[in-house]
């Protein structure tokens, strides 16, 4: 895995020209594209976004961005400023594809769970039986709640960690397979539309309270509301994970577990990547076909990102 090897680094032309180091031109573009996409296809829609609600993180993820290349230019922390531009890269990623995806609301072609869910009973699994079973243990199912809802900031971390360690190839390769995967996952979900079976099994209130379910029925309805329907205005109210299969969270999970691989963090990633799979399960309101389908969207995409973004020879 390659470093970055010292204050003075520099390689071929000097890869500090232009203020960007491996990938980032590339990221920095698809960044442009995503955001001209999300100031226009709203409104191209005729939908009405809040955008004070997300400005905030359009201007946070400016100023990480900005106060990372100072930091490489003036004062040459350059583990720092890769570190630190990497985290705004993945907030605007983000912050932008958030509004594209609710922009898209409503779907017009039929759901496709009662087949989904159909394919899970062919294997034996049952979301509301694997979720009442978890609730003989409340306390492991409400730290199961505490890890779901962690996704992102684990993300992050790892984001900080490579870049403090200086795997400038390794996260670039991270950040280009969270976006990418978000982009085809989203694209599969808007050609055959999912809900997750929390919208159709029904699981017993005190067993959902028990265990902080954080998709339980309410949240399976709204789910259903924005398909068939869409929210009057896109603001951060109606902002919830909508993207069923291919399972998402399975992406990031597995992001964590195959980028932390070769530093001091991987027994940790590991331990908390096979956690998130029965948080997965139960809290994400998964079948167990959706996180199949996120394990092959992301073996796919690492597999092309690795080919893409190679380790340079220094």
């Amino acid at each position: 895995m390659a470093d970055i090897a010292g204050p003075g680094i520099k390689t071929g032309q000097d890869r500090l020209n232009l203020g960007l180091v491996g990938a980032e031109p590339l990221l920095f573009s698809l960044l442009a594209a995503l955001a001209a996409a999300a100031f226009t296809v709203p409104a191209a829609l005729d939908r009405v976004v809040v955008w004070r609600d997300f400005l905030p993180g359009v201007l946070l993820c400016s100023a990480l961005m900005g106060l990372g290349l100072y930091a490489r230019h003036r004062v040459r922390a350059l583990r720092l400023s890769v570190a630190t531009v990497g985290v705004g890269l993945f907030l605007g990623f983000s912050t932008l594809l958030t509004v594209l995806i609710f922009a898209l609301f409503p779907l017009h072609n039929p759901v496709i769970d009662p087949w989904l869910i159909a394919v899970d009973a062919v294997f034996g699994y049952h979301w509301a039986t694997f979720v009442i079973a978890l609730a003989e243990y409340p306390a492991a199912g409400r730290m199961l709640a505490v890890l779901y809802n962690a996704a992102v900031p684990m993300l992050l971390a790892v984001v900080i960690l490579l870049g403090s360690l200086g795997r400038v190839e390794a996260l670039h390769r991270m950040l280009l397979v969270g976006l990418v995967t978000l982009i085809i996952a989203v694209a599969i979900w808007w050609c055959f539309p999912s809900v997750g079976p929390s919208a159709y099994q029904t699981v017993p209130q005190d067993v959902a309270q028990s265990i902080n379910l954080v998709f339980a029925a309410d949240a399976g309805a709204l789910l259903r509301y924005l398909v068939e329907e869409g929210p009057p205005v896109i603001n951060k109210e109606i902002v919830v994970g909508v993207v069923a299969f291919p399972s998402y969270h399975t992406v990031m999970a597995l992001m964590v577990v195959w980028y932390t691989r070769s530093t001091w963090a991987f027994p940790v990633g590991l331990i908390l990547g096979a956690a998130m799979l029965p948080a997965i399960l139960s809290h994400g309101g998964h079948n167990m076909v959706d996180v199949l389908g996120g394990l092959a969207l992301f073996s796919l995409t690492a597999y092309g990102a690795a080919r893409l973004l190679p380790d340079q020879v220094r």
